[in-house]
């Protein structure tokens, strides 16, 4: 299990990602024997004969409770709709093949995120803006070494 993240809306529910790009949200309002939505794949990581895509890092969106992402080793990072039960957008940038180590939602603007690498060739931050995914709206370069967390300031 790479990620896991409980769900600010509903604490019941808490997502785990794992190496072989399974994603699975867990329903632990019984601790015992805790309800297990169905496991979800993307990308290539579902398709058939392809190699799993490991998840490194998840996390849920702060202002819509159904909207979760998650970041991949293949630099490539998934926004799920768990209402559709199926990744809608992945956000990759074209002119990188650096890894992805870890995410953050914009607390205040539902479709911002930022992405960071834990690769040391390419260490930046990258902010996307979902309306918009064809590539980020800004880097952010000054790290000298890859990049293996970091939080949003509340002030």
């Amino acid at each position: 299990m790479k990620g896991l993240e409980f769900n600010s809306f509903s604490p019941n529910l808490l997502a785990s990602g794992a190496a072989d790009g399974e994603l699975c949200i867990w329903d632990v309002a019984n601790p015992a024997q805790p309800s297990l939505y169905p496991g979800l794949k993307s990308g290539a990581a579902g398709a058939p004969g392809a190699a799993p895509v490991e998840i490194t890092y998840l996390s849920w969106n702060r202002k819509v409770q159904h909207i979760l992402a998650s970041t991949q080793v293949d630099g490539a990072t998934v926004i799920w709709d768990l209402k559709k039960q199926r990744p809608v957008i992945t956000l990759k940038d074209p002119n990188s093949q650096r890894r992805c180590s870890v995410l953050q939602w914009n607390p205040e603007v539902a479709t911002q995120l930022v992405v960071a690498s834990d690769d040391d060739r390419s260490p930046t931050l990258q902010l996307w803006d979902l309306r918009n995914s064809m590539g980020p709206v800004k880097e952010f370069v000054g790290h000298t070494k890859g990049v293996l967390g970091m939080a949003w300031c509340q002030h």
